[in-house]
């Protein structure tokens, strides 16, 4: 139907709003689109996306986009994001809601999702047949200030192989459905609550080899907490590799100066669980010393 890909780097807006697309071999595909600015934007909002043999919308390697209002139904596959950075959205970074009992498939692979309000929020979701699937696998989902995976009313998923930390939450299912949800083989680590709700949240890592903290089934727990899902039994080494946060040490050649005096800062004691390459102090005045090579 629509095929879009290798955007050159220009300030490029794409918008595709209030068709009909129907009966193609693929619906929408758009393909490497990496602008060198904010400038540029994908915005696919209010179609009709349905009938098409594989997939309605496909974003492949993609930088950013907003998918919206838009009606996708009877392809083999609904939505599939993969290989893509989703950041910095004020609202939520993937949001799928009220399937219409259609035999959709949803697969969120590979991705990098930080840094918006929510990550991931599937609500409503309710296929008519055991055709329809949920599959959110091999993702970064990190620093987003709510959750970073809340799945809401939703019948069935699979989450695995993703590494979920530094959320509010970590991973949410809201609603005893949830119990045809299997969210294992994750990396759940340094969220503010690791996991809520109802499921099967069995062969996860924690943070600690401990397993996750819960008040009466592991109060010995040192991991993130879980409550209400099954956790055990837990995994007790990471799936993937771990991102710690850099430990910053920031030594000075003088703790009493004078005015006008010349004081030395250096942080190249700082630790970090790979390697610190740099590192750049920012004085709030709006001068910085730019990067400073280990």
């Amino acid at each position: 139907g629509i095929w879009i890909m290798e955007d050159d780097g220009t300030e490029t807006i794409i918008n595709i709003s209030d068709n009909s697309i129907s009966q193609n071999f693929e619906g929408i595909i758009i393909d490497r689109w990496w602008p060198d600015s904010n400038e540029g934007s994908i915005n696919i909002d209010n179609n009709s996306i349905y009938n098409n043999n594989q997939h309605g919308i496909w974003l492949k390697s993609t930088f950013e986009g907003i998918i919206e209002y838009n009606s996708i139904a009877y392809n083999k596959w609904g939505v599939n994001l993969y290989n893509s950075i989703i950041t910095n959205n004020s609202k939520a970074g993937i949001w799928i809601m009220e399937d219409d009992g259609t035999e959709t498939i949803i697969n969120i692979s590979d991705n990098s999702i930080s840094q918006n309000f929510e990550g991931i929020i599937i609500d409503r979701w309710w296929p008519d047949s055991n055709e329809g699937s949920i599959n959110i696998d091999n993702n970064s989902i990190y620093n987003n200030n709510q959750h970073g995976i809340w799945l809401k009313s939703t019948f069935e998923g699979i989450i695995e192989y993703n590494s979920i930390a530094y959320n509010k939450w970590g991973v949410v299912l809201a609603n005893t459905y949830n119990t045809y949800v299997h969210c294992h083989l994750n990396d759940i680590y340094e969220n503010s609550i690791g996991a809520e709700g109802e499921g099967n949240a069995e062969n996860n890592y924690w943070g600690d080899a401990t397993g996750p903290y819960h008040i009466s089934l592991n109060p010995t727990g040192k991991g993130n907490s879980a409550s209400g899902v099954d956790f055990i039994p837990f995994t007790s080494s990471p799936v993937r590799a771990i991102n710690r946060r850099p430990i910053s040490v920031l030594k000075v050649d003088s703790t009493n100066a004078t005015p006008n005096e010349d004081i030395t800062f250096d942080a190249s004691s700082s630790t970090d669980d790979g390697k610190v390459i740099k590192y750049n102090f920012d004085f709030g005045d709006g001068s910085s010393t730019g990067w400073v090579f280990t």
